[in-house]
């Protein structure tokens, strides 16, 4: 029935999003596919996919370091996963390759879930159509790689099969096994093993997460665990998904100089550009007479502080790493409380295409670098909302 539904959505070349739950209402049980001219895009919902999502680019993307990225700063960006897979690859920073195994991986992962629910329950499914031009509007995860549906229903059935073959259909590679008995296990396998029991089944790493550790086969990892649990040495618990990273304690410089600039009653401008230099010369134009500044030089911070301190204009630089003006421009636009806010491009380059882009994203004007403090203060008296006296810089 799985297998014929994705079918028929590939021989409609369907664009849109697939939604299968379970008839019980349980938000675990709960997909979306995402299919573009009848290939998929991407997957989200099911059981653990915050689990599911760490375990994915640990493995596929190593040499990031999933602690250093600021998520926090996602929150308002829909398709968070998607986006930042999109950045990365955008930025050179990792390879169109590491990205599409990851996609599939997670799409077979997604698929074998929705087999095993489907074996002692029935689905529910629906179809969501959607223009291409709506979807590129709303941000739809469909811009990295289209996938086959043949090539991730395949294996994903093999393994289900298999997985049934060798006794398995009640084992949920979504459980975490723990020791039940240790003494007794202990007597049952080398001290390097018992070690090694120890060390992983401690009741927070489900079978996935073992096998993605260990680097082995997900069915020889489940078919060893459950041999013990016959034994009555092991047990599989339920857990819950991963907690959304929570904000570091220490405040960012960002937040210092948010708190030191929210009294008083001018103007706050923000300059967003990782450039030191750059921010340093806005501030002294900028404070020199008497409007509030401040200077954000990371992209990824640049939404959440902009809410906390509701700017009334914004300086934005083109060229940033990981995510560029234009990006974070559109994210601005996006936030209803940061909608309204003039943003200004700062740009090296002045060419026509530049200026398209940016009136696109919703830029109401174009500045070029390097920064000329008389052209700065005219912007500002001409775009920040209250009415302020006309200022100038005093030449001496």
């Amino acid at each position: 029935m799985i297998s014929g539904f994705f079918t028929q959505l590939k021989a409609e070349k369907f664009t849109g999003i697939a939604k299968i739950r379970t008839k019980a209402i349980n938000r675990r049980n709960q997909w979306k596919i995402y299919f573009y001219l009848g290939q998929i895009t991407w997957v989200d919902g099911g059981y653990h996919p915050q689990r599911s999502w760490r375990r994915q680019f640990k493995k596929y993307c190593p040499q990031i370091d999933f602690n250093a990225i600021n998520v926090n700063s996602l929150n308002s960006i829909e398709h968070q996963e998607y986006f930042l897979l999109k950045t990365l690859l955008e930025r050179q920073i990792v390879e169109l390759e590491q990205i599409r195994k990851l996609i599939i991986n997670k799409i077979q992962e997604v698929l074998f879930d929705i087999l095993q629910q489907s074996h002692g329950e029935s689905l529910c499914f629906e179809v969501q159509s959607s223009s291409v031009a709506n979807l590129t509007k709303n941000n739809f995860p469909m811009s990295i790689t289209l996938v086959e549906i043949e090539s991730v229903i395949q294996p994903s059935t093999v393994l289900w099969l298999e997985w049934l073959r060798q006794g398995l259909g009640d084992c949920l590679a979504n459980s975490a096994p723990i020791i039940k008995n240790p003494y007794q296990l202990s007597q049952e396998v080398p001290e390097v093993v018992y070690q090694n029991f120890v060390r992983l089944l401690n009741g927070t790493n489900t079978i996935r997460d073992i096998a993605m550790k260990m680097d082995k086969d997900l069915l020889k990892i489940a078919l060893s665990l459950t041999l013990y649990q016959k034994k009555g040495l092991l047990d599989f618990i339920d857990v819950p998904d991963l907690m959304l990273p929570k904000s570091k304690s220490e405040p960012s410089a960002n937040s210092f100089q948010a708190k030191k600039i929210l009294s008083g009653n001018q103007p706050l401008i923000v300059c967003i550009d990782d450039s030191p230099q750059v921010c340093q010369i806005m501030e002294q134009v900028i404070t020199q007479v008497n409007y509030r500044f401040l200077g954000i030089q990371k992209a990824l911070d640049a939404i959440p502080t902009l809410i906390d301190t509701n700017p009334n204009l914004i300086f934005l630089d083109i060229g940033m790493p990981i995510l560029n003006g234009y990006e974070v421009c559109a994210q601005i636009k996006k936030v209803s409380k940061l909608k309204d806010i003039p943003v200004i491009m700062l740009t090296g380059s002045d060419g026509v295409l530049d200026r398209v882009k940016a009136k696109v994203v919703g830029s109401v004007d174009f500045i070029n670098k390097p920064i000329n403090s008389e052209e700065i203060l005219k912007t500002i008296n001409k775009f920040t909302k209250e009415k302020q006296p006309q200022v100038s810089l005093s030449i001496n």
